[in-house]
C-alpha cells in the first residue's frame, strides 16, 4: 500500500507544480497545440535529447535554470528580453535532482509570450498532453476510420483486398477512366484475301435450318423433286426444320449447287454465321451428310461438301464450352506511376475496373478484386440454333469468396455465372437468293409440259377433223361419180331393153301386117310396107339409143362439174383447216414461250432472314477483350497523394502498434473510437488524446521532416497486420 505524505507532495515535481531546481528549455518545435502533428519517442529521455540535441542544433535555444511554477494555467516568468523570448514555441521543464517521481520532464507549448520588463518577459504555456503522457497510454482495439495502417498491412491483399480495401472514399475520381492494360482473343474473323486468293478465307462456320430436306433428290427443272424436312434435335431442343451445320467453304459449294435447284433453296429459312471452333466436328462423324448430285459450274457436284445434319440429333457434346485464359495477371501496375505502384487499392474499384466486352455495346464491368483469381479466364457458352443464337462469355470464378470454405465452381452459388456475362447476342444472319426463272420454271414444270401437249393435241384434232373432212368430201365426190356411172348404166340397159323390146314389137307387127297383105294378095305393098316399117323401126332404135348415150353423158359431165367444184371446197378448207390448226399451234406455243421469257425477268425470290450484327465481324473480327481501366492521370495523382498523406479509409476495429508506427517517417491516425488504458494519466488528460486521435494526428518519428517530408518517400514497415480474416 502506497503511503501518502503531504509534506513529500508539496515538494513533488509533475506537471502542474515545478520542484525547486527545475530546468527550463527554450526551444521551436514544427508542431504546435493543434496537435495535428505529434512525435513519438521511445521515452522522454529521447525526446529531450531528440528535441533539444538534434532537432535544435542548427537553431538557437537556452536553458534558465532555477526555475519554478507555482499553478497551472499560470504564467511564468524569466528573466530573457522579450525580442529573444517571442522567438521560442516550446517549453521543455526538467528537475534532474527529482527522486520521489520518475517522471523529471514535462513538455509545454508557449501559448502568448508578454512583454514585462526589458529583461523580463512573461510566458503563458499549455501542457503538451501527448508529449508528456504518450507513454503513460496504451490503446486498445480501436476503431479506425482512416489510417497509414491499411497501407502498410501485409494482409490487405487478402481475398484481394475485398475485405479492407473497399471502404468507400468519397473522393473526386474524375469525369472518366482510361485505358490502362488491354488484352484480346480473337474468336473469328473475315480476314482480307491473301495474295492470289479470289475470296476471303473466312475463320467462322454456318448453321442452317430449312424447311425441305437437303438431303432428299432435287430433281431437275423439267421434273423437280422436293421432299419436306424430317425436323431435328439440336442442342437438346426439337426444331420442326432440319439443322445443318457446315463450315464456311462447304456452305459455298452448297449454295453454288442450290443456286441452280431454287425450288430447294427456297426452303432454307436461316443462315447464321458462329465463331469457327464453336463445333466439334470430330464429334459429328456419324452426322455427316450427303447432298444430292447437283452439277453446277464447270460440271463440279457438291455431293463432297462437308455437311453435317441433325435429324437424328446434335447432343450437347458437339459444341465446345471452353475456357479460355485472356489475361495472367489482369491486376497489372505496368500504366500506375512509380510513386503509386505500393497502393495497393488502386486495384481495386472504383480506381480500377475490369471491362469484359466483345465490342457489342454491352460491356461487362468487373470489380477486380471480384475475380477469386490472379488471372482472368473467361468461358465461351454458344447457343447456335435459331431462334436467337448466341455465344456468350462468363468470367471464371467472379464473386467467389473463400471465406465460404473454399473457392466453389461455376455451379455452387459462389458464382455470377450467367448473371454476369457479355458476348454476342445477335449473330448475324443471311437470306438466301433464289433464281426466280428457275424457280418459275420448276414450278410451273408439269403445267408447261402440259400445256405443250394441249397444243399438240389441239393441233392434231384439228389437222385430223380436216383430214377426215377431206376424205369424207373425196369419198363423197367418188360417190356421186360411181352414183352417176351405175345410173346410166341401169338408164342405158333400161333404155336399150326397151328399144329392143319395142324393136320387136313393131317388128313382128310389121311381119304380120306384111304377111296380112300377102296374104290378102297385096304382095309387094305388104313388102314395101315391111320395108318402110322395118326403116323407122332402125331408125327409132338408134335415136332412141343416141338419146341415152347423150344423157349418160350430160349425167356424168354433170356429176364430173359438181364434183370438181366439191374438190375444190375439199381442198380450200383442207388448206384452211391446216393453216388454222398451225397457226393455233404455234400461237399456243408463242403463249407458252411468252410466260417462260417473261419469267426470266421475274426478280430473285429470297428465304430467310437478313439480320444480327455483321459489323464487328467484316471489320475488326469477333473477339474477347479485357481492358483495365484506371482513373486518368489528374484523378490518380488527387486520390494518391491523399492517401500517401492520409491513409486509406478504414472504418474497421484495429489495434495499434505501440508505438503507432506503421511506416517509415510518418503514420496519420484519425478514430471513431479511441480506446485507452492507463492508470497513471489523468482523466482529462485521456480525454485529450482521445480528442487527438479522434479528431486526426499524424504521429511522426523523425522531427527534422515534420513540414517537410515528401509523403511520397514514406515507406511501409514491415510486420504490419490488421489480423481480420
Amino acid at each position: 500500500m502506497e503511503t501518502f505524505d503531504p509534506l513529500m507532495q508539496s515538494t513533488e515535481f509533475d506537471y502542474s507544480v515545478w520542484s525547486p531546481n527545475t530546468e527550463v528549455v527554450l526551444c521551436n518545435v514544427p508542431w504546435d497545440a493543434s496537435y495535428r502533428d505529434v512525435v513519438w519517442f521511445n521515452d522522454y529521455d529521447e525526446a529531450f535529447d531528440r528535441i533539444v540535441n538534434k532537432h535544435t542544433r542548427h537553431a538557437t535555444w537556452m536553458t534558465i535554470k532555477n526555475m519554478t511554477y507555482l499553478r497551472q494555467g499560470q504564467p511564468i516568468r524569466i528573466d530573457v528580453p522579450f525580442s529573444k523570448a517571442n522567438t521560442y514555441n516550446y517549453v521543455i521543464a526538467r528537475n534532474p535532482q527529482d527522486n520521489i517521481n520518475s517522471r523529471n520532464t514535462f513538455f509545454y507549448f508557449i501559448t502568448s509570450v508578454e512583454y514585462v520588463a526589458p529583461n523580463t518577459t512573461e510566458l503563458q504555456v499549455q501542457l503538451d498532453v501527448w508529449q508528456s503522457y504518450m507513454h503513460e497510454v496504451k490503446f486498445g482495439r480501436c476503431y479506425l476510420e482512416r489510417g497509414h495502417m491499411g497501407i502498410a498491412a501485409e494482409d490487405q491483399w487478402h481475398d484481394f483486398g475485398r475485405m479492407m480495401l473497399t471502404c468507400p472514399e468519397g473522393l473526386d475520381l474524375g469525369t472518366e477512366y482510361v485505358v490502362g492494360d488491354t488484352w484480346r482473343e480473337f474468336i473469328a474473323a473475315t480476314p482480307a484475301p491473301e495474295e492470289g486468293q479470289e475470296y476471303d478465307t473466312a475463320n467462322f462456320d454456318i448453321i442452317v435450318t430449312s424447311s425441305i430436306d437437303l438431303e432428299a433428290e432435287y430433281g431437275t427443272v423439267d421434273d423437280p423433286k422436293m421432299a419436306s424436312a424430317k425436323g431435328s434435335i439440336a442442342e437438346g431442343l426439337p426444331n420442326g426444320c432440319s439443322v445443318y451445320a457446315m463450315p464456311v467453304d462447304a456452305f459455298t459449294t452448297m449454295m453454288d449447287a442450290l443456286s441452280h435447284a431454287p425450288w430447294i433453296s427456297a426452303g432454307i429459312q436461316s443462315i447464321t454465321a458462329i465463331p469457327n471452333g464453336i463445333i466439334d466436328w470430330d464429334k459429328l462423324n456419324d452426322r455427316r451428310t450427303k447432298l444430292p448430285d447437283v452439277p453446277y459450274g464447270d460440271g463440279k457436284s457438291a455431293t463432297n461438301a462437308s455437311v453435317y445434319v441433325a435429324t437424328k440429333g446434335f447432343g450437347d457434346s458437339f459444341l465446345n464450352n471452353k475456357t479460355i485464359e485472356i489475361a495472367n495477371p489482369f491486376r497489372t501496375e505496368r500504366f500506375i506511376p512509380d510513386r503509386y505502384k505500393h497502393l495497393w487499392k488502386f486495384y481495386t474499384a472504383p480506381y480500377m475496373w475490369i471491362e469484359v466486352t466483345t465490342f457489342t455495346g454491352s460491356p461487362l464491368m468487373i470489380r477486380p478484386e471480384s475475380i477469386y483469381d490472379s488471372k482472368l479466364c473467361v468461358t465461351q457458352w454458344a447457343h447456335v440454333v435459331p431462334p436467337n443464337p448466341r455465344i456468350t462469355f462468363t468470367v471464371n470464378r467472379h464473386g467467389e469468396y473463400d471465406r465460404f470454405g473454399g473457392p466453389g465452381d461455376l455451379w455452387n452459388g459462389h458464382s455470377e455465372h450467367f448473371d454476369a456475362m457479355t458476348g454476342f447476342t445477335a449473330l448475324p444472319t443471311f437470306s438466301v437468293t433464289n433464281n426466280g426463272y428457275l424457280q418459275y420454271m420448276a414450278s410451273n414444270a408439269h403445267s408447261i409440259a402440259y400445256q405443250h401437249q394441249s397444243a399438240d393435241w389441239s393441233q392434231q384434232k384439228a389437222l385430223q377433223g380436216a383430214s377426215t373432212q377431206y376424205a369424207q368430201a373425196q369419198a363423197s365426190m367418188k360417190q356421186a361419180s360411181d352414183e352417176t356411172s351405175m345410173s346410166n348404166y341401169w338408164n342405158n340397159k333400161i333404155g336399150q331393153y326397151n328399144a329392143d323390146q319395142k324393136f320387136m314389137r313393131q317388128g313382128v307387127n310389121a311381119i304380120g301386117s306384111g304377111l296380112g297383105s300377102a296374104l290378102s294378095g297385096n304382095v309387094l305393098g305388104g313388102a314395101i310396107n315391111a320395108l318402110a316399117t322395118g326403116y323407122n323401126m332402125g331408125n327409132e332404135y338408134g335415136t332412141t339409143m343416141e338419146n341415152l348415150a347423150m344423157k349418160s353423158e350430160a349425167a356424168t359431165a354433170m356429176t364430173g362439174l359438181r364434183n370438181s367444184y366439191s374438190k375444190y371446197q375439199a381442198d380450200t378448207n383442207l388448206q384452211y383447216a391446216k393453216f388454222a390448226a398451225n397457226g393455233d399451234y404455234a400461237n399456243a406455243i408463242a403463249g407458252i414461250n411468252a410466260k417462260t421469257q417473261d419469267a426470266k425477268v421475274i426478280q430473285p425470290t429470297t428465304s430467310g432472314q437478313s439480320g444480327g450484327d455483321a459489323f464487328i465481324l467484316s471489320t475488326e473480327g469477333w473477339s474477347i477483350c479485357v481492358r483495365q481501366k484506371i482513373l486518368d492521370v489528374g484523378a490518380m495523382q488527387r486520390v494518391g497523394e491523399f492517401w500517401l498523406r492520409y491513409g486509406y479509409a478504414m472504418n474497421m476495429f484495429v489495434v495499434p502498434p505501440g508505438d503507432l508506427r506503421c511506416m517509415e517517417h510518418f503514420t496519420y491516425w484519425k478514430m471513431k473510437e479511441t480506446n485507452l488504458r492507463s492508470s497513471t494519466c489523468p482523466e482529462s488528460f485521456k480525454q485529450t488524446i482521445r480528442g487527438i486521435f479522434e479528431k486526426g494526428v499524424t504521429v511522426w518519428h523523425r522531427t527534422m521532416v515534420i513540414a517537410s517530408q515528401d509523403v511520397g518517400d514514406n515507406e511501409p514497415l514491415k510486420g504490419i497486420e490488421i489480423g481480420w480474416h
